[in-house]
Parts: C-alpha cells; sequence; structure tokens
C-alpha cells in the first residue's frame, strides 16, 4: 500500500514537471509554417436551413487545389463563412494522379475513395454522398466560392433532415492527458420515424493539415484516422482495437451516443497547434455505407467545431372554442394552449416567459404568463390560458391567438419564439329585401313563395348554415305576423349575390284583404340573427267572399227550441264571425247569435202534420260588408238539420231479490236487460243491449256491496254478520243519453256464526316457573248469535297437565307452570252449531337476561369499560350499574382468559361487593390459571399475548328475588390486538404496570434459566436479553421508578447525569476507537469466509443496532434523555383474593398510534423491537423469516 501511495505521488509529480519542460520546449522551437495565402473577406453563402456536408478530394501536387480561389480555399471560405452549417473534411492524397492512396483515407474497412469511386483526379468534391461531384476551378478562378451554389441549394442532404440531430465532442482524457476522448450523440426528433438502422460516419481530422501543398501552403480538416465500432479506430498504419466498420445505429429506439479515446498524437503539429488543439472530429449520420459506391442519403452533420445552440421555439398553438369548432362570437371563452420546446442542442436554464397572446392589429396583448422552466434539449413545456373574446374587435374578420417567448437569454434564432393561429370572429349575419316569387296579388286559398336573402358577413357561415324568420303585417301597422311561412330547405342560386332559401306563405282565411309588408331576419348557426329588413308593400291580398257549408249536417230535436253552433258552417276570410250578419226568411230560423256564434231553430209540431222529421234546409244571407252591388245581392248558401224524435228507456218491474249473511258466499246476480226496453228519439225500437246502467242509491248502505257489469247487477253481504234489507235505485241511460230509473229490493237471510276468542292480548305471554297468572277469558269471548252463558269454553294445557285451569263460574283463566320452557295452552269455544279453537304459547322461565354492554345503552344493566388492551401488558377494566338495572341485591362475577386459538386458560368467580353499587367497580385482568387450585399462578402473568382474550359473565338477584344470568352467547368479549405505545406516550400507571410486567418476566425468565443448566438456553437467554433491553428503555423515561445494580453497591440520583454523560461518552469514543482498530487488523488478516444463513442474533436485533438507535436512526429520542435516578420497587398485589379491594382507576392511558412501516407479523411487533426500529428494519426482519 505505500509503495503503492509513492508511486503515485512520484508520478503526479513527474507529469507535472514534464508539462512545464514540454511547454518550455514549445515556446521555444515554435517553427512558423507557411499558410494559404489571404483573400478578400468574401459574403458569407446563404443558408440552406441546416448542415451541409462535403468530402473534398485533394493533393499535394494539386494546383487547382492551393491556388488562390480554388478548391482548398473555397471550402475553407466556406467553412469560415457558415462555421455552424457546413462541415468538411479533406482526404489529401500525395499526387492528384493517385488518390487513393492511404494518406487520403483509403484503408480498411471504411476504403473512402473506393466508396466514393475515385483514384486519380484533384481537386473533387462530393456534397452530401451524391453526384454529380463539384471539382475546383480548373482555369477559370471561382473567387474561393466553388462550393457556394450547391451548399446553397441544400447541398444534396436527405430530404429529413432536420428531423435528425448530432453532436460531436472532443475533450482531453481525465486519466491520461495524451488521449483525447470523442462523443458523437445521435438523435431522431422529427413526428415520423427514422430508418431502423443507420449508420455513424466518423472521423479524425487534423484542423491544420500537416501536409503541405507543392507551393508552401497547407489545407484544413485533412483525414487522420476512421472512428469504428467497439471504441476502436483506423489510420493508415491499421485498425487499432478490433473494429470492423463505422458503427451502426437504431434511432427509433432513442437517441444514440459512441465514445472513442485516441491518441492525440493523431493531430500532428502545424502553425502552434499540435495535439488536442489540433484535432478536429467529424460526426455524420448515413443510411448506409459501401466501399465499392456511394450515393447515401446523408441525414445530419456535425463537427466538434459547432458546439450546439441554443434554440427555443413555440412549437405548436391550439384554439379550443367549447361553444363551436368554427370560430368565436364575442363573449366566447376561447382556450389557448402553446407548447415551446428546447430544439437546440443545448439545455436552458436562464430564465424567460411563456406567454399566451392575441393580436391586436400588429401588437400582441398578453393574456397570461408563465415563467418558463428549466428545458433539456428536446423537452417541451406547455401554457393553457382562457382569452375572454368580449372586448375582442367588433370588426374584426379573424384574430390571430398564440403564443410568444420573452425575456430568453443566448437564444439562436427570435422568429420561432412567437407563433399565432388565425381564428374566424364569427360575426352576426346580415339580411336583404325579401322578394316574392311570380304575381305579388294573392288570391284568398292560394299560397305563394318569397325568396329569404341575407349574407353571412363573416368566414365562419355560409347559404348552408343560415336560416331566416319571415313576418308579415297589413301594410304601414306593424302588427307582424310570423305564422304562415313554412319551408326554407330549399336552396336558390347559391354561390351568387341573390343566393337564399324558398319559403312557402299561407295566407289564413282570417287576414284581412289589402297590401302586406314583408320583413326578413336572418339566423347564423349560433343563433346571431341580423336586424330586420323590411320589404314594403310586398304583395296584395285580395278580398275573401263569405262561404256557407252544409256539412256536417247537425241534429235536432223536434219540438225543441236549438242552439246551433255556426263555427263549422260559415267563414270569412277576414271577418271574425261574430262580425257577420246572418238572416234567413225560413219559418224555422228564429235569429242570429253573434256573441255565441250560433243560430236558433225550432222545428215544431204541427198537429196536422206532425213533427217535420228528416233532413230539412235553410237559405240564409250572409253579410261581410263587402260591396256586392255589382253582383246583385249579398252571399248566400243553404244550412240543412237532421230533425229527430226524442225517446227514453221504460223499466218493468224489478223482482225481489233475497241473499244469505255469508260475505262473498252470498254473491247473487241479476240480468237487467230483460227488464228494460228502449227506443230512438223517433220512436223505432232500440237493443237494450245499447243501454248503460248504473247504481245511484242505497236506502240502507253498509249491509251489502253491489256493482253493474256489462248489465249484470251483482251484489253479496259485507261480511257474515248482516243482516236486514236495503233498496237500490238503478239507472238506465241510452246512446242519447236519455235516462230512467228503476228500484230493486234486496233482503237478508241471517246465517249462524262461529264464536271467537280475541286472542290478540295473548301474545308473547311469560310467567316465572312456579308464580300464579289470572287472565279474565270471559271477556275475550264472544258470538254474534248467542251470549256467553250459552257457550261452552274448553282449555287443555298438553305441555304440562295442569298449568292451565278454567273456571266457567268466573270466566278465569289461571295459568301456573313448575317446568321451564315454551308451553302450549289450547282454547276451544262452543255454540250450539259449531265452534273454534285456538292455541296460545307461554313462555316458562327462571331467570331474567342480565345485560352487559361495553359502551352506554338503554338496555343493558352493567357496563364494562376495558383499558390498556395492548400486547404484552394487563388490561383493565371498570365497569357499573346502569339506570335500567333493577335494584340488585348480590351480584356474581365470572371472568374467563383465553388464547387466540380458544383455549381457555384463566377463570376467576366471586361475588361483587354490593356496597360500592353507587362507585362501580375496577379491577386487573391478572386472571388465575385454571390449572392452579392456589391461585398464586396467573394465566397472563407477563401480560397478553397478540389474539388472547378474556370475557365476563354475570347472575344477580334484585330486591323482588328475581334471578338474572347473562348466557355465554351474550358474554361480552375483549381481543388484544394493538401493539404497546412507547413509554413517553404511556400514561404514569400504564408505564408503572408495563416496568412491573417486564420485572416479573425477567425474574421468571432468570429461573428458567437457572433451573435448567444442563439445556440450550441460547433462546430464553435471548428474550432475557430482550426483555432486559425493553426495561432500560422504560426506564429511560423520568417518571420511571426502578431498580439497578451498580457494582459499586451504591445508588445515585439525577444529580450525577452531567458527570455520568461524560464518562459515558469518553467511555463511548474509546471503545469506537478500539473497534476501528480491531477492525484494520481484522481486515488485514481476514481471508474468504464463507457467508452462513442470516440469523437474528443479540448484535444483530434492531435493538442492538448502534445505527438504528443512533441520531439518524430513528429512536434518538429514547437515548437523548439524561440517565434516571432509580430504585426498583415491586408493590404488585395479587388480584385473587378473598377480601375485595379497589385498585386506583388508571388515568390518561393512551390509545395506540398507527405506525408506518410494513405490517406487523400475527404475532405483533417482534422481542425487543421498537415502532421506530420496526419502521426502518421491519421489512428486513419479515424477509429473513
Amino acid at each position: 500500500m505505500k509503495l503503492y501511495d509513492k508511486s503515485i505521488s512520484v508520478l503526479i509529480v513527474t507529469l507535472f514537471i514534464g508539462g512545464v519542460l514540454v511547454g518550455m520546449v514549445d515556446n521555444n522551437y515554435e517553427i512558423e509554417q507557411p499558410i494559404l495565402d489571404e483573400v478578400e473577406v468574401v459574403k458569407p453563402a446563404v443558408s440552406p436551413g441546416h448542415n451541409v456536408f462535403l468530402q473534398y478530394i485533394s493533393s499535394d501536387n494539386c494546383y487547382y487545389c492551393y491556388t488562390s480561389g480554388g478548391g482548398s480555399e473555397s471550402a475553407d471560405n466556406l467553412k469560415q463563412s457558415n462555421p455552424d452549417e457546413f462541415v468538411y473534411i479533406t482526404y489529401q492524397s500525395a499526387s492528384f494522379s493517385v488518390t487513393n492512396d492511404a494518406r487520403s483515407g483509403n484503408v480498411a474497412p471504411i476504403f473512402a475513395m473506393n466508396h466514393l469511386g475515385e483514384s486519380g483526379g484533384a481537386p473533387t468534391g462530393y456534397l452530401g454522398d451524391s453526384d454529380p461531384a463539384r471539382g475546383g476551378c480548373y482555369g477559370n478562378p471561382c473567387n474561393g466560392q466553388a462550393f457556394d451554389p450547391v451548399f446553397e441549394q441544400g447541398g444534396y442532404m436527405a430530404p429529413t433532415i432536420n428531423d435528425y440531430q448530432i453532436t460531436v465532442t472532443q475533450s482531453i482524457n481525465a486519466a491520461n492527458s495524451a488521449n483525447v476522448d470523442i462523443t458523437i450523440e445521435a438523435a431522431y426528433i422529427g413526428s415520423g420515424s427514422a430508418p431502423s438502422t443507420t449508420v455513424l460516419y466518423a472521423a479524425v481530422t487534423e484542423e491544420k493539415c500537416a501536409y503541405t501543398y507543392n507551393d508552401g501552403s497547407y489545407g484544413h480538416n485533412c483525414w487522420r484516422a476512421w472512428l469504428l465500432n467497439g471504441n476502436s479506430y483506423a489510420t493508415q498504419s491499421g485498425i487499432v482495437g478490433g473494429g470492423t466498420g463505422f458503427a451502426t445505429m437504431n434511432l427509433n429506439a432513442g437517441p444514440h451516443t459512441e465514445t472513442w479515446t485516441v491518441p492525440a498524437s493523431l493531430a500532428r503539429a502545424r502553425a502552434g497547434q499540435a495535439g488536442f488543439d489540433n484535432m478536429l472530429s467529424i460526426g455524420a449520420i448515413f443510411s448506409g455505407w459501401s466501399t465499392t459506391s456511394h450515393n447515401e442519403d446523408v441525414f445530419a452533420v456535425s463537427d466538434s467545431s459547432m458546439g450546439p445552440k441554443m434554440e427555443l421555439a413555440v412549437t405548436d398553438v391550439t384554439v379550443d372554442n367549447p361553444q363551436s369548432a368554427d370560430g368565436y362570437i364575442r363573449g366566447d371563452q376561447v382556450t389557448v394552449t402553446a407548447t415551446a420546446g428546447n430544439v437546440g442542442g443545448l439545455n436552458y436554464n436562464d430564465g424567460g416567459n411563456l406567454e399566451i397572446i392575441y393580436m391586436d392589429g400588429n401588437s400582441p396583448v398578453v393574456v397570461s404568463s408563465k415563467p418558463l422552466p428549466s428545458l433539456s434539449m428536446q423537452s417541451t413545456t406547455s401554457h393553457t390560458a382562457t382569452v375572454d373574446t368580449t372586448n375582442l374587435p367588433a370588426n374584426a374578420w379573424t384574430t390571430a391567438f398564440g403564443a410568444r417567448l420573452t425575456n430568453l437569454v443566448g437564444d439562436r434564432t427570435a422568429s420561432n419564439n412567437i407563433l399565432v393561429e388565425n381564428y374566424n370572429h364569427d360575426r352576426p349575419p346580415t339580411a336583404k329585401q325579401a322578394t316574392v316569387s311570380g304575381d305579388n296579388v294573392i288570391q284568398r286559398g292560394s299560397i305563394f313563395t318569397v325568396v329569404a336573402k341575407g349574407g353571412a358577413n363573416d368566414y365562419v357561415d355560409t347559404i348552408q348554415t343560415m336560416s331566416f324568420e319571415l313576418e308579415v303585417s297589413p301594410a304601414n301597422t306593424n302588427a307582424w305576423d310570423g305564422s304562415i311561412d313554412s319551408g326554407g330547405t330549399v336552396i336558390v342560386n347559391e354561390g351568387t349575390n341573390n343566393e337564399g332559401r324558398e319559403y312557402t306563405m299561407t295566407p289564413t282565411l282570417t287576414m284581412p284583404s289589402g297590401m302586406y309588408d314583408l320583413r326578413s331576419k336572418t339566423i347564423d348557426s349560433r343563433g346571431q340573427s341580423s336586424d330586420w329588413r323590411v320589404t314594403p308593400n310586398a304583395f296584395s291580398l285580395a278580398n275573401g267572399i263569405p262561404q256557407v257549408t252544409a256539412e256536417p249536417v247537425p241534429t235536432v230535436v223536434c219540438d225543441v227550441v236549438s242552439d246551433v253552433d255556426m263555427t263549422p258552417h260559415i267563414s270569412d276570410p277576414e271577418t271574425p264571425l261574430g262580425n257577420l250578419i246572418i238572416d234567413s226568411d225560413s219559418p224555422y230560423f228564429v235569429s242570429w247569435n253573434p256573441l255565441t256564434a250560433s243560430i236558433t231553430v225550432d222545428f215544431s209540431f204541427n198537429p196536422n202534420q206532425g213533427c217535420p222529421l228528416g233532413q230539412k234546409s235553410i237559405l240564409v244571407t250572409v253579410d261581410d260588408g263587402g260591396d256586392y252591388s255589382s253582383s246583385g245581392g249579398l252571399p248566400y248558401g243553404t244550412l240543412k238539420f237532421n230533425v229527430i224524435e226524442n225517446g227514453q228507456p221504460r223499466w218493468l218491474g224489478l223482482p225481489t231479490q233475497a241473499i244469505d249473511e255469508e260475505g262473498s258466499n252470498s254473491y247473487s246476480t241479476l240480468r237487467l236487460q230483460p227488464y228494460v226496453t228502449d227506443t230512438t228519439p223517433d220512436g223505432q225500437p232500440s237493443s237494450a243491449n245499447l243501454l248503460t246502467f248504473d247504481i245511484v242509491g242505497e236506502s240502507n248502505p253498509g249491509i251489502i256491496s253491489s256493482q253493474i257489469i256489462n248489465g249484470v247487477l251483482g251484489f253479496e253481504t259485507i261480511g257474515s254478520d248482516s243482516s236486514g234489507q236495503t233498496t237500490l235505485t238503478l239507472r238506465a241511460c241510452d246512446e242519447d243519453l236519455e235516462c230512467s230509473d228503476q228500484t230493486v229490493l234486496i233482503n237478508i237471510n241471517p246465517i249462524n256464526d262461529e264464536p271467537v276468542i280475541d286472542t290478540a292480548s295473548l301474545g308473547d305471554l311469560r310467567l316465572k316457573v312456579g308464580e300464579e297468572s289470572i287472565i279474565d277469558l270471559d271477556s275475550l269471548v264472544s258470538d254474534v248469535d248467542n251470549t256467553n252463558d250459552e257457550l261452552t269454553v274448553i282449555v287443555t294445557s298438553p305441555s304440562e297437565a295442569g298449568g292451565a285451569q278454567y273456571n266457567r263460574q268466573t270466566g278465569m283463566l289461571k295459568l301456573k307452570f313448575n317446568e321451564i320452557g315454551l308451553k302450549n295452552v289450547n282454547l276451544k269455544v262452543v255454540d250450539a252449531y259449531s265452534s273454534s279453537e285456538y292455541t296460545i304459547v307461554i313462555e316458562a322461565y327462571d331467570s331474567d337476561l342480565f345485560t352487559i354492554s361495553k359502551t352506554q345503552s338503554e338496555s343493558s344493566f352493567m357496563v364494562v369499560d376495558a383499558t390498556n388492551l395492548y400486547i404484552g401488558m394487563i388490561p383493565y377494566v371498570n365497569f357499573y350499574l346502569t339506570d335500567a338495572a333493577p335494584l340488585f341485591t348480590s351480584i356474581e362475577v365470572t371472568w374467563q382468559t383465553c388464547s387466540g386459538e380458544g383455549v381457555c386458560d384463566g377463570a376467576w368467580i366471586y361475588d361483587l361487593d354490593m356496597t360500592q353499587s353507587a362507585q362501580g367497580w375496577e379491577t386487573e385482568m391478572n386472571i388465575p390459571f385454571v390449572g392452579d387450585p392456589t391461585g398464586q399462578t396467573m394465566a397472563r402473568g407477563n401480560g397478553y399475548n397478540y389474539g388472547d382474550y378474556f370475557l365476563v359473565k354475570m347472575e344477580g338477584v334484585d330486591s323482588l328475588n328475581n334471578n338474572y344470568k347473562t348466557p355465554m352467547s351474550e358474554a361480552p368479549k375483549w381481543t388484544i390486538t394493538q401493539n404497546l405505545p412507547p413509554a413517553s406516550e404511556m400514561a404514569d400507571d400504564m408505564l408503572a404496570s408495563h416496568i412491573e410486567n417486564l420485572n416479573n418476566k425477567i425474574e421468571q425468565l432468570e429461573e428458567q434459566i437457572a433451573s435448567s443448566q444442563d439445556e440450550d438456553n441460547s433462546a430464553l437467554e435471548q428474550k432475557l436479553v430482550d426483555t432486559m433491553f425493553e426495561l432500560e428503555l422504560a426506564c429511560m423515561d423520568s417518571r420511571a421508578v426502578c431498580v439497578t445494580e451498580e457494582t459499586s453497591g451504591t445508588v445515585f440520583d439525577s444529580t450525577n447525569t452531567g458527570a455520568n454523560t461524560v464518562v459515558i461518552a469518553g467511555v463511548v469514543i474509546a471503545i469506537i476507537i478500539v473497534a476501528l482498530l480491531g477492525g484494520m487488523f481484522l481486515m488485514r488478516g481476514r481471508g474468504y469466509e464463507e457467508v452462513k444463513g442470516f440469523q437474528w442474533a443479540d448484535t444483530t436485533l434492531p435493538a442492538r443496532d448502534a445505527v438504528a438507535n443512533s441520531m439518524y436512526g430513528g429512536t434518538q429520542q429514547i437515548f437523548q434523555q439524561p440517565i434516571q435516578t432509580s430504585y426498583y420497587t415491586n408493590q404488585h398485589q395479587p388480584v385473587y383474593s378473598n377480601q375485595y379491594t379497589q385498585p386506583a382507576p388508571p388515568q390518561n392511558i393512551p390509545q395506540p398510534v398507527a405506525h408506518r412501516g410494513p405490517p406487523l407479523p400475527p404475532g405483533g411487533l417482534p422481542a425487543g423491537w421498537s415502532m421506530a426500529q420496526w419502521e426502518y428494519y421491519g421489512q428486513q426482519y419479515l424477509d429473513r423469516q
């Protein structure tokens, strides 16, 4: 080790001194080399928008290569003017007659000249990898711009070049400064898919070539090595590292990175530059590579001088209007979502803002701004804002919504910092004058067509999405009516200035004659409407002649004055019926009634001719106020009437009916049609089957129920005790609503009824064994047809002979049972004709239910409140009588303790001290073990285990000598499942009890170990260590009262804690130092040891884990407590004793706190663990099980 350290030191010093000497040599012996002749600065070539790659072929003796303005100068000028868009490599051979020598890169496995098909001739240039080749300016000086035209046209790069990205970086190797690390990263950044296989063209060049042209000048970017797959490379001397070709890439799988380490000496010295300083690495993404042909796609190219650029852009903007997908109406809430991204090659961390905007003319208006987060390459961020369009210009046809980037630092291009999308303004449409098609004089009863026209007034709607409303009004009255138009589905003249929709107009007969104005309104797809556009005097509606119609012919009754409605018979197109004057010279015409729009007629009876039956006519004239002088008189017409005779149904007498009082069994019927006849109003016979019948009266309601169905009267008594008679009034009506009534008498025959006993009050009877109960049974017996003296009551008790006895003289039923159980008592009541039988069930009991609940209940006698329900603790109970409890004179309590498997090994039975009834009772659940008749061994002396439970039953006698018991099925129980809380969270009494339990457990374990010295006590010893540790943790609480055994035999108090802390700290530091030294010696001598299965031993328990119990282990609060002065007092009192004692009630016993970490094992927290340790190490413990 020391030798190694010394070697490293010597090496570092040597490198330092060597570096200084090399620097001195370089400074003193640098040789200036001639460079290409300086030329005038030329204008930069126009950017093609992407990088371009040139493979330039040159030779030492190529005149047109090194001449002023020749090929080499052209390539270098283009690199200088467009340094971040142009990359080229020079393949420089010794002679232009042989350009495929090893110097030019024509070496295995790449063979660059063979790939291009070159063997002689220079200068030649291949932009991209494609023909035609570009040569120098042979005898025709190009002014140093030989490659500019093709560069500006794209340089034959792949069309999808902007979907790819490549970066080349080189740095001095950190471990060896004589080497250079080269890293090339390639990625596909387009939205589609890259080819599944691409080739990574990679080369090392000299930025200033060490080769010299014949005129003493030199070129640039001369090939020196190919960078191959497998971190290998090839020079003209051969392959280093075993590479077989260029690295291949699948960019669909994500970005691809290749790294090489090469000697810095590959780049030789020229013009003061050497090694790393004169090295230029080149990388390009080719679609493939062949050593015999070219014309591959070049998707991207870069070199190590082209550092990645900072380029941020707004890449996407979407505009969404929930109200419409086609545009916005002012007041819409338009949602604008913008995405900005880092589209360059550098991570961006300099802030700025992404703003949602809309354009007011050429000025952006900021709606919302979001701080720009740090953006790594190709990462994006989005921002969404809602634009309230209420205040946007009303006259705008479109509004541009979008986003922009502001306050950027170092961004390359500003033109892509803003992106907007034009969104159409859905403006209200306009209306044009509607026109009437054809003749505009409209005759009554005819229809005509109107073409409604309008304009969208925006880029959103067309005639296809617009509709129209039409209204008409008598000229110059503005009494507009929109009810006569229909249609609108036919579009005419679409695409012209006269386009519109055709509507059919149907004038009503009530419309007055004369000229009418027409107006129209245009409505677009969003319900926006234009103003009304009026076409004055659009059409003329001709006057209408009143019309008289005979059909339908009304029917009237002979010799009855009748009013007949004229609404179906007389009408006028423009005059309301009530405004007409109707008259007639007919003897049957009485009057015209304009208020009711009816005429009064009277087809009276003539003593000689009788009634004028049949169809009769009346000629009427109608005056609507029009001028009919030219036609010779008023309009007229004929009304027809059907004159009929009136008739009513006629009844025969109905026979008296009789039924028995048998309820539904007494149902009887009477068919009515045979007892009634009918005629038509003209006296002709009419079928009785056409009559309808109803019951319209009943003289004695409540004794029968009746109904008529299809002309049949049905009736029955209501119940079985009805009696007497009743008269029903029946009504028959014909189709002319002529009706007549008739009555029928119904008699009820009495029938004997069974006697009954009302047993409703005898349900759910309970009777204590040996006690007697008297029931007045006679008062529950009744018979409709007989008195109780005429009835016989029989009582039997089959469940227990003599248990029920009936006294016929008094009518009393005596009940008394001597056996527990349900008792059946049979009751039978008999009259002269029938009988009824009943069975009642009586519960005979000896004790009532002694109810116990865990919480206050209205029905429970005793409430038992249990606390300290934690694993490893002794529960404590407090119980008291409720207000619902009777006055008990004695109570016997039975407690049982059982395991989670249901094995009950603890029992405690004793009588309560009833003088404590008002205060209640309390005790600890330290229940004696059933296997120890002395009662000194407790079933759970060291606390309850996980799943253990205890239950309680009680028996009592009250002041009335009633017995009460708790069945086992009703006994409440408490199950122990909660872990013990930390000592700091325990109440004082709980902490004292916990310490007492631990001391008892330690004492028992020590006794067990002492009594079994010849056996394997490792498990007991481990339990003892864990228990003692638990006791130590508990005793660290400031409230704890503990006893410690000092080696000096003295007792110390808390005043010595400061000194003790210093001593302890010193001891701990000494132990750590010794442990470290010991560990070092052990490490020196340790060989390979077989790893055995992990076991939880005393040194590996988390309770002994120095890390877990350190200030970073989760239990530092325990160990930061001061050392307590303590003494041990065992105040344990047996709970089971002949004399009842009342311990002090527990105070503030805390409830368990939900733990973190993995779930606890079924047995609860392992011995020796704290919850803090379980949170950190619990999963490891579970994994070891």
